[in-house]
């Protein structure tokens, strides 16, 4: 017997009221598939301060109203720690909040970076002027 594979969805968010917006549609896209949501944020570097954490606070409450699963890391290499998350946790759809402080030109690159390291499988969703998932 065939068993079908549960949807997983992985937000990435880097805080304030466009990660609210990103976490909506990830939980919508859960619900739709009847799967699970899953909402992160990596922080670049080896530690996350009190300020960065205070802030992400209501990033995290309201992942949790929504049921999802609140993560929070910190890695040199952001985009390979979200590679490896989505490997560890069988995620099959990531929504990606464009970073606030990144280019356009070097967004786009990041995220072609971040496709290499996601298994086949997972569909990657930007913001709608990189969408680079269908």
């Amino acid at each position: 017997m065939k068993r079908e594979r549960k949807e997983k969805i992985l937000v990435l968010v880097s805080g304030g009221a466009e990660s609210l917006r990103w976490m909506d549609e990830g939980c919508d896209a859960a619900r739709e598939a009847g799967g699970e949501l899953y909402i992160l944020h990596v922080e670049q570097g080896s530690s996350m301060d009190l300020e960065q954490m205070a802030a992400l606070q209501e990033v995290a409450e309201y992942g949790g109203r929504l049921g999802g699963i609140v993560c929070f890391g910190c890695g040199e290499d952001v985009a390979a720690y979200v590679g490896g998350f989505a490997r560890q946790k069988g995620i099959t759809e990531i929504f990606a909040q464009p970073p606030e402080k990144e280019r356009k030109s070097r967004l786009a690159a990041w995220l072609e970076g971040l496709r290499e390291l996601l298994p086949p499988e997972t569909r990657l969703f930007a913001g709608p002027e990189w969408a680079m998932g269908s």
